[in-house]
């Protein structure tokens, strides 16, 4: 009795929860710029060394290190910010799963470009896939393979397959809260942005939207299924709700 009318229903339009041009681009600064000092901090001081002897309550600051190493947290706001990327699939990753490319730019112009090819793994809507994304994501996954230290392999919960995360450490896999609960608050600190805007909290989710939404409607724009194959979409029906 209390349903909404089927003819009010048609007229609903997908909204996407998009993140606007001037947060967004402070966003992006804040992860290419990210600093030690903005790292989170661990919960618990490695020695023993106090400000005050006086005062057995509180650690030197200097006592503190991060939860993660720098180029771990670097390579995941890259990966959040540049490839469109699921939570869930972020923390899937594998190792080894960027390589980088060089693209031949023209017919008559012998210039190239480089580009980053990122493999995806299974995820809820489809099967594992390998997409193009900005070289800054190569680079800054490049540089925490070579600092990552020595890791088990763990077992995909959605494969069942025993893998190498890549984002892993201390032999576990990123916290699947990590990204909205620590993160990307950091990173909105770091932009000087609140953590919320007109259309509700700045979640892992919304920068997918946002970047499908900017490729969708750029200078020269990706088709509705090439955007659908680059999010992975089985139905470009999906897709549309990103770019309304």
């Amino acid at each position: 009795m209390f349903a909404t009318p089927r003819h009010l229903k048609h007229q609903i339009r997908p909204a996407p929860r998009t993140i606007s041009n001037d947060l967004w681009a402070k966003l992006l600064w804040a992860g290419l710029n990210l600093r030690a000092e903005d790292c989170p901090l661990r919960g618990h001081h490695r020695t023993r060394r106090w400000v005050n002897k006086a005062d057995q309550k509180q650690p030197a600051p200097e006592d503190f290190e991060p939860y993660y190493p720098l180029e771990m947290i670097r390579a995941l706001a890259i990966v959040w910010l540049f490839a469109g990327l699921r939570s869930d699939e972020i923390a899937r990753l594998r190792a080894g799963c960027a390589r980088m490319q060089t693209v031949i730019a023209g017919d008559e112009d012998t210039s190239s470009k480089p580009v980053c090819l990122l493999d995806i793994p299974v995820h809820k809507t489809g099967r594992a896939f390998t997409k193009p994304v900005d070289p800054l994501v190569g680079e800054a996954i490049a540089a925490w393979e070579v600092a990552r230290p020595a890791q088990p392999t763990l077992i995909d919960p959605k494969t069942g397959e025993q893998v190498q995360f890549l984002f892993c450490y201390r032999a576990k896999r990123l916290s699947k809260t990590y990204l909205n609960h620590t993160l990307i608050p950091t990173l909105c600190g770091r932009a000087g942005i609140p953590r919320e805007d007109a259309r509700g909290s700045i979640s892992s989710h919304r920068a997918r939207s946002t970047i499908a939404s900017q490729l969708f409607n750029a200078r020269e724009p990706m088709t509705l299924f090439e955007l659908q194959a680059w999010l992975g979409h089985q139905s470009p029906a999906t897709t549309q709700h990103y770019v309304s």
